[in-house]
């Protein structure tokens, strides 16, 4: 509806089940009632914790890298923005994804955390934050551009869909010049 977007993540493991239910409701606006069962999120987000170095690529790549304000293993982000931040302190470090500082994510306050979920295991005390993890199954895609399309669920917490949508048909057009290259 107008106001609210419902976001529907399929399970990667059993496609007949979902994931996670995103209810994305615009800060701006009043929250509307009975909306659908899932995780709320006001949108748009300004501040946001990262697990993998992918998912701050993708934030870099629609011109939002500036609301990350927290990176689990930062050892393994070679992201020049990223290391800045560190330096500066305008991003944290986290510590392990698989055990992230619960204190210091409470200390950055982060609107949401971009997880990359497994089967069969939980967040840990993150869980018992509040802030909203957003389970971000794209390693999980068999096609390049299954996994590019991504883009676009990162978009809806940012406002920035149709240039996701422009950034992914770019993606589309560059995979489709290579593959018809490859085939000569």
């Amino acid at each position: 509806t107008a106001d609210y977007t419902q976001v529907s993540i399929r399970n990667p493991w059993d496609t007949l089940k979902t994931l996670h239910n995103y209810i994305l409701v615009d800060k701006d606006k009043p929250l509307p009632a009975n909306l659908p069962q899932g995780t709320l999120v006001r949108t748009p987000v300004h501040r946001v914790a990262v697990y993998t170095s992918v998912h701050c690529g993708v934030l870099a790549r629609l011109g939002v890298k500036e609301q990350i304000v927290g990176v689990c293993e930062p050892e393994y982000i070679d992201l020049d923005f990223i290391r800045e931040g560190l330096a500066d302190g305008s991003v944290s470090n986290l510590g392990m994804a698989s055990s992230p500082n619960v204190e210091q994510i409470l200390e950055i306050a982060p609107e949401i955390i971009l997880t990359s979920p497994f089967e069969n295991s939980g967040y840990g005390q993150v869980e018992k934050t509040g802030i909203p993890l957003v389970e971000c199954a794209d390693y999980m895609e068999s096609s390049p551009l299954g996994r590019a399309e991504w883009i676009r669920l990162h978009a809806l917490f940012y406002g920035k869909e149709a240039y996701a949508d422009s950034l992914f048909e770019e993606i589309v057009q560059s995979y489709l010049a290579v593959k018809e290259l490859a085939a000569g």
